[in-house]
């Protein structure tokens, strides 16, 4: 009778809520409020299966942590204060979607200068495989004025090309800072693209690219938050793959190709060289990583 008796407070007190509820951080809480003040009241709520659904909760927590990959300070870097920090390395393995196992080159902020704010944080990652095939690139202009090199607006884009034209693949890793949407980062993409000489140059082939680039667009719609993330990997054969990742679910969707392989080209080069590139932080941050190769 007593049992039966406490059962139904007990029952009263719960209520019709979800145990997802009750298992909140604030429920924890009240759990041990009620095991100090009432240890006897333990025992019914073992038998109620109460706490050990708690434990399970828990469990689940740590092994969401896991899944999630969360990274140490040595293998990591901040790119912003306002998004997570960027993996040193991107493995293969860790990343499906991906076709190779990357190494981070630099890392910077993209800003939008005329309105004065920042757009997306931005990571540089060359393959692991490529890395040899790279090197041999670089020291045919010479350690000592490679960094000089790097940094001047013309031979800056001979020095890019070379690694591009040698079928090196390259990541690039955007996180929003601010809330954003698939169409603004298309466009924003398409702008970079055009503001190329290489534009003027090769427009037939510029035109169907960028068309291409719209189509893989176009299979996602609506926001982008800020912290998730976009990746655009460049192809042995020069295609772009992007995909896209929403890391609160871990759920990545693999958006699409742009098989013209002059949009690559086009963009690697507007983030690495010239007068005037994407970001100033992480041409110079790539630069550093170049000469440390």
């Amino acid at each position: 009778m007593f049992r039966s008796a406490y059962s139904r407070i007990a029952i009263g007190r719960v209520g019709r809520r979800s145990w997802s509820s009750f298992a909140s951080s604030s429920s924890r809480t009240s759990i041990t409020t009620l095991m100090l003040k009432n240890p006897w009241a333990v025992g019914l709520m073992l038998a109620g299966g109460i706490i050990g659904s708690a434990m399970t909760s828990s469990t689940q927590i740590k092994l969401d942590q896991v899944k999630e990959g969360v990274l140490k300070p040595e293998e990591s870097v901040d790119v912003d204060s306002a998004i997570d920090p960027f993996p040193l390395k991107i493995s293969g393995i860790d990343a499906s979607h991906l076709h190779s196992s990357y190494k981070l080159l630099g890392h910077g902020v993209r800003s939008v200068t005329f309105v004065g704010f920042k757009v997306y944080g931005v990571g540089m990652y060359v393959a692991e495989n490529d890395i040899a095939k790279i090197k041999n690139i670089l020291q045919r202009f010479g350690s000592d004025d490679l960094n000089k090199s790097l940094l001047d607006e013309k031979d800056s884009v001979n020095i890019i090309d070379q690694v591009i034209q040698s079928k090196a693949q390259l990541l690039v890793r955007l996180s929003p800072v601010r809330n954003t949407d698939f169409n603004h980062l298309k466009d924003g993409i398409t702008k970079s693209i055009l503001a190329h000489p290489l534009a003027k140059q090769e427009r037939e082939k510029i035109g169907t690219g960028l068309e291409q680039l719209k189509q893989v667009f176009q299979t996602r719609r609506g926001t982008v938050p800020k912290n998730h993330l976009l990746y655009l990997e460049v192809l042995k054969d020069g295609r772009l793959s992007i995909s896209y990742e929403d890391p609160t679910k871990h759920n990545v969707i693999e958006m699409g190709v742009v098989e013209e392989p002059l949009i690559s080209r086009t963009l690697m080069l507007q983030y690495l060289s010239g007068k005037k590139p994407l970001s100033d932080s992480l041409r110079k941050s790539c630069v550093d990583g170049f000469t440390n190769l």
